[in-house]
């Protein structure tokens, strides 16, 4: 676990920066975030899933992260394709009727303002957190290339421009109905408007190319558990959740033939699962689970040769990938011992759009064994086996 310090540089900052401080993590410009070495990680919010990690990430401000929880080894519970880790960011518990407002210019001249803003009574706490992001960068780069055909070396010379604006509104909302059932909800809305233009200097013959385009990226998830307790010994969690992203380039070359390339594309994804906790008495816990999801997606291209005035459509890609899971776990602590034994089965395929007799089926089982042992407070002696 790492919590945030209270310092102005780790308040005002994004939450990506604030990960990248956290030890073993790591978080590239694009925010892929990786955990020891390895992507695939899980991201969380308040322990529910984020389905656009990267967006979320430069929304969420350094000054609403209480904390940060990392888990290298995850249970029989995550999907075996994403078991690399679990990175759950948890926000600060914010009294009614409080805010926070932050703005700022980082090293790279990109401009931040946001906000953290918490109302309710105490058994309807709402958490938002607006987030607007104004960016501009330049980049020259130089290259010495070598050219067989002609035994020389020359050089290419490329500038570009990069300018962004992206605003985005994350909401969270904790109703409690009674001491037994509770319903929590986080909700995503987020834009993104960015344009380029990119000068190239080939080194054959001094041959220039200008590019120009724009980008725009919008993103929309909500993601909703909802807990049940029975008793004091079992509980029951039931979660859903849909998102949304569509993506617009378009990109015009000059020099080239004075072609256009048009990118649109776009994913949905929905699932529900269904978990259970049981305490069989011990220190010993049985845990079962049922999981579906289903991610949509579609790409399209249009290419316009302006010169020849001439254009050409097609659906790059377009399917539905279906996964379908099922998993249970024995835990037991016994002295200074903490063993975990579970199994899961996961079963996915892929459905092309243009072809139903198209599709790819993958099956299997994922058995993990983790056992935990503490000779003392200081020293923790980990064993994990798992199946990927």
């Amino acid at each position: 676990t790492y919590t945030v310090p209270g310092d102005l540089r780790s308040q005002a900052s994004s939450a990506r920066e604030v990960l990248s401080r956290v030890p073993f993590v790591e978080v590239s410009d694009d925010g892929r975030v990786t955990l020891l070495g390895r992507g695939g990680v899980v991201l969380r919010v308040n322990g529910k899933d984020v389905s656009d990690p990267s967006a979320i990430l430069e929304a969420l401000r350094g000054g609403a992260i209480a904390k940060v929880e990392v888990t290298a080894n995850p249970s029989a519970r995550e999907s075996a394709g994403n078991n690399a880790g679990i990175i759950n960011i948890i926000l600060k518990d914010r009294g009614a009727g409080s805010y926070t407002i932050s703005a700022g210019i980082d090293s790279t001249g990109t401009m931040r303002a946001s906000g953290n803003a918490a109302f309710g009574a105490a058994r309807l706490p709402i958490t938002i957190l607006p987030s607007v992001t104004r960016m501009r960068d330049k980049s020259v780069v130089q290259n010495r290339v070598f050219l067989p055909e002609l035994g020389e070396v020359r050089s290419e010379r490329s500038e570009s421009r990069v300018s962004g604006t992206s605003a985005s509104l994350t909401m969270d909302v904790n109703a409690k109905f009674s001491d037994s059932v509770d319903l929590s909800t986080l909700a995503s809305l987020g834009h993104t408007v960015n344009q380029k233009s990119a000068v190239i200097v080939a080194p054959v013959e001094a041959e220039s190319r200008r590019e120009q385009g724009d980008s725009q990226y919008t993103f929309a998830s909500l993601n909703s558990n909802l807990r049940i307790n029975v008793g004091d010994i079992s509980e029951f969690t039931i979660s859903g959740l849909l998102s949304v992203n569509d993506t617009a380039s378009h990109l015009i070359s000059f020099g080239t033939g004075n072609s256009m390339l048009a990118v649109e594309n776009s994913t949905k994804i929905s699932s529900v699962s269904i978990d259970n906790q049981t305490s069989i008495g011990g220190g010993k816990r049985l845990d079962f689970g049922l999981k579906r999801e289903t991610t949509r997606v579609r790409e399209r291209q249009l290419q316009d040769f302006l010169a020849d005035d001439w254009f050409e459509e097609s659906a790059l890609f377009g399917g539905n990938w279906v996964s379908n899971a099922a998993y249970t776990q024995f835990q037991a602590k016994i002295e200074k011992f903490n063993l975990q034994l579970g199994m899961r089965w996961e079963e996915r395929r892929f459905e092309r759009q243009d072809a139903q007799s198209d599709r790819s089926v993958f099956d299997g089982l994922f058995p993990s064994l983790h056992l935990t042992y503490r000779p003392s407070k200081l020293e923790v002696m980990r064993l994990s086996l798992t199946r990927k």
